[in-house]
């Protein structure tokens, strides 16, 4: 189900950029076994490039992301998602199982990426 542009807003920490190019660089090294090619790997940069993210600062955020990953067990990376979402009061869409595993059921806002499309989940029917 695709989403017309500008129907929605995406808002992410600055370090977005950094943790995608982290997990590039260690995908194209094989450092999780399964080694990326340095083509697909920039095909992937090109098309965050092309994503409208609205970058947002985390700084004054901080003693929220430490309260979320004392709470929940989650990275400081984790915990600035987390924090920046409540800040803004908007959902947070994850691809990491684990994480939404944890919070799920105290964090309502907190959405599964495999929902996507999915009725009676978190997309309301046309």
């Amino acid at each position: 189900m695709p989403v017309a542009k500008g129907a929605i807003e995406l808002i992410v920490p600055t370090l977005t950029r950094y943790e995608v190019l982290n997990a590039l660089s260690r995908a194209v090294r094989g450092l999780k076994g399964k080694t990326l090619p340095l083509a697909e790997a920039k095909e992937i940069l090109k098309a965050l490039e092309g994503l409208d993210l609205r970058e947002k600062d985390i700084s004054g955020l901080e003693e929220e992301i430490l309260g979320f990953t004392l709470e929940y067990g989650c990275t400081a990376y984790d915990g600035a998602y987390l924090a920046l979402a409540a800040k803004e009061s908007a959902p947070f869409i994850t691809g990491d199982s684990r994480l939404y595993q944890v919070v799920r059921e105290k964090l309502p806002w907190v959405l599964w990426l495999g929902d996507y499309g999915k009725e009676g989940k978190w997309l309301k029917s046309e």
